[in-house]
Parts: structure tokens; sequence; C-alpha cells
């Protein structure tokens, strides 16, 4: 009881600094008890008024214009507080919000004349609106929509579009002017988008939606396109839901129902700025002469978030800015029964303390006792008593002996499997003090990966196992941020240096060791050397290397048997068909038996259709025109024959003055081409196809675009014929396969596609084969820019 009553008077002891009796406050509210807002700028007025004036001498008023306000709405007011307060008269005024505000600048010189004005929650406040009034002061609401979005921005970098979500309103009108300010400070990198004149179920559809690179900014949304209202929380919690991209805000009471957080106005804070205004105005000093607080940093906005939420889309703690107000965050046992925790630490050590008083006083006894015992026995039992005292003396001795061989041998036992354990360990383990960054301690195997003696290691600072002064201070400060936030590290590659100064990849694992006092007093370190697993994965790479130059050698030997096969099909299947042709032509005219003449017709019919499939089967093996003509012509005729085939119409662009072209790289262009067409037709359902072949000083450009229905691919941005995406699962193992026959010829390729835009797919060659960046470049696109 004691220390309860000591803490309340250590806490009490800064709320009578500064009492100020005898005066009173008239607090005015705009909206209704049980509004959130108002509730807690009242929360922040009390906090600083009442331990000054005291409950009595503090007044309440609500207006209730939230529900109740309309055309004439103020004008019932004046009568109401004139015969309420007729006989009172306050020293300050204290106005919450836009209503009473605007209430007081029209009527206090009526009905309170002379008597101070501090506001809060004013939106976005002008000078104008205390032109020509007196004593009047206060705190502008105004949000802080620029640290909000940067925030935001930084701690989400791959964001390029942002939604606000807003109500039509006059306070929707200001923060909508304050975004559209804002906008050109960031540029064509982030995109704005106005969800404002909305029904409530259109908001939650489009909200639904968003792409996964976005974010949302809501403000308010207390009454939708319909006419319909909600109340903050429900408006709040139902677009929160909704969306599946993170939400920030701009007011606390949105907090808790799904928004991330962001620097947010709080009614706290609102009032409890305009209650120590409040409270410098009845220490005496001028309203006039204390500027209305309106400009960063002197807003009494907080960084506040929601816990859950930083949770749910993996925000860390650590990347909020200091001093951030985190709510629903889980609080340890200690935090959580803190006064409860100290009392049963003073009760311990209070025990303690009179246990060792008793304990003593028992002891004291005893031997007063014991000495008076003695000296009644006289002398006949001296010797008795002697040789009993020195006969216990020993049976304690033995067992004391007894007792330390017995915790000796447990001693040496643990210490044995401790050793053995620390020996038989396959990975190197070392224990570092943390106050002297030495090594305290380590195993055998320490010693076979470093090349050190033991003696070397032991003692000196673990600087000596580090490749330079650089990458010990990198892996310091690693180890301190991961034990500090996980507990632990690992760092699956890291680089070390043997006493040979043979610099090695190791992984590397650390786990803090603590003191009786929960002080961390060492790290232990372990190591495992991954020299043979990173040669392992170099051999693999190389494998991979040398099967992918096979098959592009596959291919190339393909082509030129597809070429043979044509060949022979062309010169002698085609020669027969021909000549079988022109000699049964002529045995329509001289047969005159009509059962033979159509027998002789439908001969002729089926000779002319092989002889066509042959000819088709040939160009489509390999086309004789690219080897003969070349790969202009060869797409030329290909543009045309698809066109005829598919029905489709084909345009085809040559750009630029043509030049040497490998000829595995010209029937790949040719192959590839082809393949895209009939992609095409099989899936576009386009009626229009642009082929362009562009030559270049270093290369040749193929584009094949079509107005087709397109399809959506995961993480596209924008359109642009200049920005490429990788090919996916989605794209088909036909691009899959032009996109690896591209890379093994050092090209390029890129492809853009979107809904109902069609798709487009070009391929870049150099005419040098030595030539061009090996590596392909992806860039997604899609509808919302980069």
């Amino acid at each position: 009881m004691l220390y309860r009553l000591l803490f309340w008077i250590a806490i009490g002891i800064p709320v009578i600094h500064g009492y100020v009796p005898g005066k009173t406050v008239l607090v005015l509210h705009s909206y209704y008890k049980g509004y959130r807002w108002t509730d807690d700028e009242g929360r922040g007025i009390d906090s600083v008024l009442l331990p000054q004036l005291g409950a009595s001498n503090l007044y309440i008023e609500y207006m209730d214009t939230k529900r109740f306000f309309g055309p004439g709405s103020l004008e019932q007011f004046p009568d109401v507080y004139r015969r309420k307060f007729m006989s009172h008269r306050f020293d300050v005024i204290v106005a919450t919000d836009n209503n009473a505000f605007d209430f007081l600048r029209q009527y206090r010189d009526r009905l309170f004349p002379n008597t101070p004005v501090v506001f809060c929650g004013v939106n976005f406040f002008k000078e104008a609106d205390l032109q020509g009034l007196r004593l009047f002061t206060g705190v502008s609401e105004e949000a802080d929509v620029k640290d909000t979005l940067d925030l935001a921005l930084r701690l989400h970098p791959g964001t390029n579009r942002v939604y606000v979500v807003n109500e039509i309103s006059e306070t929707g009108q200001t923060v909508h002017d304050e975004v559209v300010k804002l906008m050109p400070l960031y540029g064509a990198r982030v995109n704005f988008t106005f969800l404002e004149d909305y029904s409530m179920p259109d908001l939650l559809a489009t909200l639904r939606t968003l792409p996964a690179n976005s974010l949302v900014f809501y403000s308010f949304f207390s009454h939708d396109k319909t006419g319909r209202f909600f109340e903050y929380d429900q408006s709040a919690a139902a677009i929160a839901r909704a969306s599946k991209v993170p939400v920030y805000g701009a007011w606390d009471f949105n907090l808790g129902y799904g928004m991330v957080g962001g620097k947010l106005i709080s009614g706290f804070y609102q009032g409890a700025a305009a209650g120590k205004i409040a409270l410098r105005v009845l220490r005496g000093e001028a309203p006039d002469s204390i500027p209305v607080v309106r400009f960063s940093p002197d807003r009494p906005n907080r960084y506040m978030f929601d816990y859950a939420q930083l949770r749910r889309f993996g925000i860390s703690v650590g990347a909020l800015p200091k001093d951030s107000v985190i709510r629903n965050m889980p609080q340890s046992f200690l935090r959580r029964h803190w006064f409860g925790s100290v009392a049963g630490a003073a009760l311990f050590l209070f025990l303690i303390v009179v246990n060792s008083i008793l304990v003593r006083n028992i002891r004291r006894r005893k031997a007063a006792e014991r000495a008076v015992w003695d000296q009644q026995e006289h002398l006949e039992e001296l010797v008795a008593s002697r040789s009993a005292q020195l006969e216990n003396l020993n049976s304690r001795l033995r067992l004391d002996i007894l007792k330390r061989e017995a915790t000796e041998r447990a001693l040496r036992e643990s210490q044995r499997l401790l050793s053995q354990t620390f020996a038989s360990l396959r990975d190197c383990l070392l224990i570092i003090s943390v106050e002297s960054r030495t090594i305290i301690d380590c195993n055998p195997v320490t010693v076979k990966l470093f090349g050190y003696t033991r003696e070397e290691v032991v003692g000196q600072s673990i600087r000596l196992l580090h490749v330079d002064d650089e990458a010990f201070e990198r892996f310091r400060e690693l180890a301190h941020q991961a034990i500090r936030e996980k507990g632990y590290l690992r760092i699956p590659a890291f680089q070390m240096k043997r006493k040979n100064g043979e610099v090695f990849p190791t992984q590397h694992s650390v786990m803090p060791l603590y003191g009786e006092d929960g002080i961390m007093v060492s790290w232990v370190s372990v190591i495992r050397d991954i020299t043979e697993e990173k040669r392992s994965e170099e051999k693999l790479g190389e494998y991979r290397r040398k099967l992918r130059k096979l098959a592009a050698e596959l291919t190339v030997v393909e082509a030129r048997e597809r070429r043979a096969i044509a060949a022979e099909l062309h010169e002698n299947l085609g020669q027969i068909l021909a000549t079988a042709k022109l000699k049964v032509a002529p045995l329509r005219n001289l047969v005159s038996d009509s059962e033979v003449r159509p027998r002789i017709a439908e001969v002729q019919v089926l000779v002319e259709e092989a002889l066509q499939q042959t000819r088709s089967l040939t160009y489509q093996l390999s086309s004789p025109i690219l080897y003969q003509l070349g790969l202009e012509p060869a797409l030329k005729w290909l543009a045309e024959t698809m066109e005829k085939q598919y029905g489709y119409r084909v345009a085809f662009t040559r750009l630029g003055e043509s030049g040497d072209l490998r000829e595995e790289s010209g029937a790949f262009l040719f192959s590839a081409v082809r393949e895209l067409l009939v992609n095409v037709a099989k899936h576009a359902g386009a009626s229009e196809v642009a082929v362009r072949l562009r030559w270049l000083d270093d290369g040749v450009e193929v584009l094949v675009k079509d107005n087709g229905k397109g399809f959506r691919r995961t993480g596209l941005f924008s359109i642009s014929d200049l920005n490429i995406g990788a090919p996916d699962s989605q794209d088909g193992f036909g691009l899959f396969n032009i996109h690896e026959r591209v890379s093994d010829l050092g090209g390029r390729v890129s492809l853009r596609s979107e809904p109902l835009r069609g798709t487009a797919v070009k391929i870049h060659l150099p005419l040098d084969p030595t030539a061009g960046n090996r590596e392909i470049e992806y860039e997604h696109q899609n509808s919302a820019g980069r």
C-alpha cells in the first residue's frame, strides 16, 4: 500500500504545478457525445484542463450538428445559450470543429463579449477567417497529405498508382485540392486516380479490382453518390475490407478498421494542443499574441499505425518513423503487469531481508544456549563435550567432502560431455565476447577450417577471420540488427579469410548468449564452409550452358534436314507428280468409255491435290524463297500466304538498308514469324496483323503486332513497343522456345499485351554473331503506366 501511495504522489507532482483556481472554461463541441472524433477531442482537452481547473469549473456543451444540420441551424442556438448562461461569465471558450467555430465567430461578441476563444479541429483554417475578430487563436485541422504519401511510397517502393477515396463535401474538396497541388511533385512515376462521386457498392467493386502495384489514400466517405449516410467506422471498415492493397489515411478515427496508418490528425492531440493554449490564456497570456498552429512541425499530428495491418502487409516496425504510435501491438507480461511485478519483487526482497535477520538471530540464540549448556557441564563433561563436538565436526566434514566429490564428478562428466559435443561438431563453432569482440573459445574444426592453431585464435579479435575492416563492420551491423529484431542471424553466403590469405565462402549463423540478468554477454557463431557447394553450382551452370549450345546445334541440324527433305520432296516426288499430271491429262480425250472417263478425271484431281499438298509441305518444311531470295521476300511471301490461309489482313513493311545476316538467324526469324502468325490465327481473333522488318546498323528487328483480344500478364504496367516482359507460363511453350533461341543467337525479345488491345512481339538479332547483349531484358507493362 505504501508503494502504491508513493507512486500516485509521484504521478501527481507535475499536475499540481501551475494550478489555476477560480477559472471557468466552456467547451463547445460541434457534434454529439459518442462521436469518436468529438470524444477524442474532449479527452485531449480534459487531459490538460481537468487537473488544473477541476471538473466543476469545466462546462461541456454539444451542438449535435453532425446529425441535425441544415439551413438556419446555427440561428437556433443564440437564444438557448443566452438564457442558459446569462448569469455566468467564462474565462475562456474552447470550440471544437468548424460549426462551433463559425457559430462563435458570428455570435461571440453578442453572447460572450470579450471572452477569448481557443479553437481546434477547424479544417484547413485561413487567416481571413479571423479578419476583424479579436481574442481568437487555436489549432487548425490540416492533414499532412504529403508526409503520409511520402512515407507510404517509401514503405512500398514498387507503387506507381495512388487511388484517392474522398467524399464530395467542403472538407473533401479541400483534400482533393491538396492532392492535386502535390501531384506535380511525383511526376510521371506515380499516377493519381480520384474515387469520389461513387455509390458505396460501386466504390467497393472498384477497390476489389485494384492492381497489386497500387495503394489507397482515404480521407472521408460519410455520404455516397446516392445520399446514403455512413458512420466513419462503417465506411472505413468496408473500404479496407474491399481493398487488397494498403490503405493509408489522414485521420486517426479510421485507425483500427483496416487502415495501415500514416501521419494522422488526432482528435486527442488536437484537443490537448487547444487545452495547452487555453491554459496559457488562463495564466494571463494575450490570445492575440499566440499564433494559430497551422504548419509542420507545430501541427499536433502524429505518425500512427495499426500493428495488425503492419503484419498483414509485411511492414517492419523498424522502417517506421521515430516515435510512431503503434496501436494493437501485443505487450509483454511485464509491461501489462508492471506495477504488480515491481510490488512482487519488492515484497520478495523484503522477505529475504526479514528471513536473513531471523536466521541470524536464531543462530545467535542457539550459540548462546550452547555456551550456557557447556558452562553447566563443568570440567567432567568438558572432555566428552569436546569429543562429541569433534566427532560431529568430523562427520559434517566427511559429509561435505562426499558432497563435494559428487559435485566434482558431476561437473567433470558435464565438462566431458560438453567437450565431446564441442569437438564432434562438423562446423566451425566460436564463442565471442560481446564487449571486446574477442574469441573466448573455439572447437577443433576452427583450426582445420582457418589454418590457425587454437592458441592463435583464442583471445584474438574476430576481425582476424574476416576479409577486411569493411566486411567486419558490415557483419557486425547485420548481427546487431538481426539479433535485435529476430533474436538470431543467418547469412547464406559470407566471405571469410584463412590464415594463408585465401578467401572462401561460408554460411554463417549467430545466436546470442544471455547472462542471469538478461543482458547478452556473448554469442555463438557457427560457420560452415560452402566452397564445394559453390563449385557444384558453377559446374551446374557450365552444364546448362553446354546443354543450351547443344540445343542450338540441334536446331541448326534440324533446319538443314528440313531443307534437305523439302528439296527431296520438290525434286523427286514433286517432279513425279507433275509428270503424272501431264500424262493423265490427255487420257480423257483418248478414252471414249463413259465409265472410265470420270475415273480418269478423279485421278487427275487427286494427282493435282497431291501435287499441291507436296508443294505446301515443301514450303512448310523449308521455304525456298528464304534461301534463294533472302529474308525480306520470304517474309513478304509468308504474309501473303497467311492472309489467304487464315483470312486476316497482313501488312508487311520494311525499313532500313539490308545487312548481312547469318543463314541460321534468317531461318529462325522466318520460322518465328510463321509461328507467331499461326498463334494469331489460333488464339488472338485479330482482323489485322502488322509485320515490320527493320534493318539497323548492328542488327535486324522483326515486329509482329495484332489488334486481337490480347491477354493480361502478371506484373505488366503499361503499353509500349520499347519495353519487354519475360515469357512466363501463360505465354505458352512457343514463346518460351522463341525466347530461348533468341538468347542463343545473342539477341533479345520483347512481349507486350493487354486485354482488348492486342499483342506485340519484337525480336532483335545482331548482324555480327559476336555482338549484342546475351542477356534477355524483361520489363513488364500494362495500362497503369511505369
